[in-house]
């Protein structure tokens, strides 16, 4: 079974994103903290970690810097970024930081495939969302 944390500041969007993706059979793990999130990565090396990047426009979070720390304390995890906006300049910062793929959180059904493809390892559909450039 796949592994996959979600990294969400929204404890009911966080229940929602696991009780659709444990459908697909994700093993979910679910974090709504920062410091949280990194235990439960080092501890289970999930094989993707969802990571919500509204958190940087809502508390002024580091979400590069998170990214950095994720692959340091688990370089095979795969992040992937999702947002409710379209904002270019960060999504490009955060594949900068280390994450793969980015996905609109409002595309349920976008979201599970691009899940299922990160943690087999295929590369980004360039017809979809955003893909790491110069990687």
């Amino acid at each position: 079974m796949k592994t996959l944390l979600i990294f969400e500041k929204d404890p009911d969007v966080a229940d929602l994103l696991k009780e659709e993706l444990e459908k697909c059979d994700f093993t979910v793990i679910v974090s709504t903290k920062p410091d949280d999130a990194l235990r439960k990565i080092e501890k289970q090396m999930p094989a993707v970690v969802l990571m919500d990047m509204l958190f940087h426009f809502n508390f002024k979070f580091d979400y590069e810097g998170m990214i950095r720390q994720i692959k340091a304390v688990s370089p095979k995890t795969q992040i992937v970024i999702t947002t409710a906006i379209d904002e270019e300049l960060h999504i490009q910062k955060a594949f900068n930081a280390g994450a793969v793929r980015h996905v609109p959180k409002c595309c349920l059904d976008e979201l599970k495939r691009v899940l299922e493809e990160t943690v087999e390892g295929k590369s980004a559909d360039p017809t979809w969302g955003w893909e790491i450039s110069d990687r």
